[in-house]
């Protein structure tokens, strides 16, 4: 029991109300009136009367703080779903990190290709800039005699230009002293190859990398001149070497890697090997 209760006050009692109870409880609990059995009682009276007498040990008991100490012990279920949380939690971190990885050892794959096409691109631009400037340049020409021509299936069928060759385009091809080229089919129709004044052939060839690029014929008193075809010069290949000089260059211009740097840096090396191929 606490000094309120055993003289029967309450908290909020004056100084008053506290000396009166305790008097009263003291001389009902006296031993001059009561039995000797109450003897412990006097002295609880006299130890609660010395607490809330006494101002200060009035107020530290009033402002004292009751630590209460509880043992919880925690659900299982609960355990378990944290450590499953925090396991899983784990797993996806080291995952995470794993595809990091991977993607960081194929990202500095990706450099090294994309460090080895540059390389490759810088010839190929410099070859694009050379064909644009050899086919402007003043043509070199040559006067030959045409030795040998023939017909030769090319290809699937173009059914667009010629929808009767069923098995490919039919390409005429002569053969002079220096060069074999690719002719319009009238120029090697017509042309005399067993005279024994044999008609000049007129070719107009490239100063750098010496590509023919037109031949002329005067038959029959007229003078007849036409590209020659399946050269880097001739259709469809006449905007070729510029489309090859401008991707060659995005890629020479732009060093440093990107995943659309990395895209474009083949587009040189294809349109170049597709070039060949349809022209030889």
């Amino acid at each position: 029991m606490n000094p309120y209760e055993i003289l029967g006050v309450p908290p909020h009692a004056t100084n008053a109300e506290i000396k009166s109870a305790y008097r009263k409880l003291v001389k009902q609990f006296h031993p001059d009136v009561s039995n000797s059995q109450h003897e412990g009682m006097i002295k609880e009276l006299n130890e609660a009367y010395d607490i809330l007498s006494d101002p200060v040990r009035k107020a530290e008991y009033d402002n004292r703080t009751i630590v209460f100490t509880y043992e919880y012990e925690e659900d299982p279920r609960e355990v378990y779903r944290r450590e499953y949380i925090a396991k899983k939690k784990g797993k996806d971190r080291k995952k995470k990190e794993e595809e990091n990885r991977k993607l960081a050892k194929f990202e500095a794959g990706m450099k090294i290709v994309y460090r080895a096409m540059w390389f490759i691109t810088v010839p190929i631009s410099v070859f694009a800039l050379l064909l644009i400037i050899d086919r402007y340049l003043p043509q070199d020409e040559y006067n030959e005699a045409a030795e040998l021509g023939w017909q030769k299936r090319m290809g699937k069928s173009s059914h667009y230009r010629r929808p009767s060759l069923s098995r490919g385009e039919l390409v005429s091809y002569m053969k002079t002293e220096h060069f074999i080229i690719a002719v319009p089919d009238d120029i090697h129709v017509e042309y005399d190859y067993y005279s024994p004044s044999k008609e000049i052939l007129q070719i107009s060839v490239s100063p750098i990398f010496k590509i023919p690029s037109t031949v002329s014929l005067r038959h029959k008193g007229n003078y007849v001149t036409a590209d020659i075809e399946r050269t880097i010069f001739s259709y469809p290949f006449k905007i070729a070497h510029y489309l090859l000089l401008l991707s060659s260059l995005f890629i020479v211009l732009r060093k440093n890697y990107s995943e659309l740097n990395f895209f474009v840096c083949f587009v040189p090396s294809l349109l170049l090997g597709y070039i060949l191929f349809l022209i030889s």
